[in-house]
């Protein structure tokens, strides 16, 4: 056919729409979360327009600007780690409640946190000690996967140094890739010998000897607490 040219070269019509600003920032976005993803350098994708770690309080602006933070964020929580606070027995005390909300709230911009709870043996006043902590231990092992890293709150377990060791600990932590972190808390007995074959680490919050009910809120403060001092943020005055 004479009017078809295999090789001619047509040249696209001019549409008259330049590169917003916008757009240029969402592309440099893309190719840069690709490529921290591709060299698995960053535990989270970075963003062009905010020139920060996602996670923190850069993130609004972060998915008001980058069209990819949708697939950033599923990525994202694929890639955190998830922190569970195992306890044995309810809560009491709604000031303790109201304490534990609180700060687990907050820990929802750091990292994928959540609590358990386990409930309290029917008729353990006609039980013995040993009863108590076996049938707990056994109630605690239930709850724990193949691959978690289980870490006792025991007052026989090391104490970091200060909030900045502890924080400095749960770095070296999530740097090894820990999928899912389990701090346990024991009934007022403690924990079952099987318990404490299974644990990975033993922690100790204080010399001091707190209750099992107060040391949740105390322990998911300091936890939220190391994390605002992993990001740097003024929450911790040294």
């Amino acid at each position: 056919c004479k009017d078809f040219a295999p090789h001619q070269k047509t040249r696209p019509q001019a549409t008259g729409q330049s590169i917003s600003l916008r757009s240029l920032r969402r592309s440099v976005c893309y190719l840069k979360s690709f490529w921290c993803r591709f060299l698995q350098k960053a535990a989270v994708p970075y963003c062009s327009t905010t020139h920060a770690k996602i996670g923190n309080k850069n993130e609004r602006n972060r998915d008001r600007f980058c069209s990819f933070a949708g697939i950033a964020k599923k990525e994202r929580k694929k890639r955190r780690m998830v922190i569970e606070l195992l306890v044995v027995g309810k809560t009491v005390g709604g000031w303790l409640e109201s304490g534990i909300r609180e700060y687990t709230d907050r820990l929802g911009h750091y990292v994928r946190f959540g609590m358990s709870v386990i409930p309290e043996l029917k008729n353990a006043r006609n039980l013995r000690e040993e009863q108590i902590k076996q049938t707990e231990g056994e109630l605690i092992l239930s709850r724990l996967g193949g691959g978690d890293y289980v870490v006792l709150l025991d007052e026989g377990g090391r104490q970091p140094e200060g909030s900045e060791g502890f924080a400095a600990w749960l770095q070296r932590v999530m740097n090894r890739g820990t999928r899912r972190l389990v701090f346990v808390v024991g009934g007022a007995y403690g924990f079952s010998a099987a318990v404490y074959g299974r644990a990975d680490e033993k922690l100790s919050l204080s010399t001091l000897t707190y209750s099992h009910q107060m040391v949740r809120v105390i322990f998911v403060e300091q936890l939220y607490r190391a994390f605002t001092i992993l990001a740097g943020e003024p929450y911790h005055h040294r």
